[in-house]
């Protein structure tokens, strides 16, 4: 068995049958606390209403990811061109364009979403 989900607001586990069970994969991952490697603003470039296309790391020594980048005034919202499995609230996402290092910042939540969001957070 593996947990899928916590719920600490009703104290409930939800488990799941087997390791690669679908409700262990996410695909949209909302991050908060978003250190920039050059200071405290962002760049224009990353505002977009249709997101940005970037890459992601929430592991050490992971391959990056592809993902839309979707900017608000306090956090961002990513969508994973892959679903992936494994990721929880607490670990760290470092964000890049190409090869250049944006920052990091806490991700809070994770989840599945059968079809795209609209673009804004």
């Amino acid at each position: 068995m593996f947990v899928a989900k916590k719920d600490p607001k009703s104290n409930a586990i939800f488990v799941v049958p087997g390791s690669f069970h679908p409700a262990l994969y996410v695909n949209t991952i909302y991050v908060l606390n978003f250190r920039w490697i050059w200071g405290n603003d962002t760049e224009e470039c990353l505002v977009q209403p249709s997101g940005v296309k970037a890459l992601i790391k929430y592991r050490h020594c992971m391959e990056p990811e592809g993902c839309m980048i979707y900017w608000d005034d306090h956090s961002f919202r990513v969508t994973l061109d892959n679903a992936q499995k494994g990721i929880a609230p607490g670990q760290v996402a470092t964000l890049y364009l190409g090869d250049w290092c944006l920052g990091c910042g806490v991700i809070t939540g994770a989840e599945f979403h059968e079809r795209p969001l609209d673009h804004g957070v």
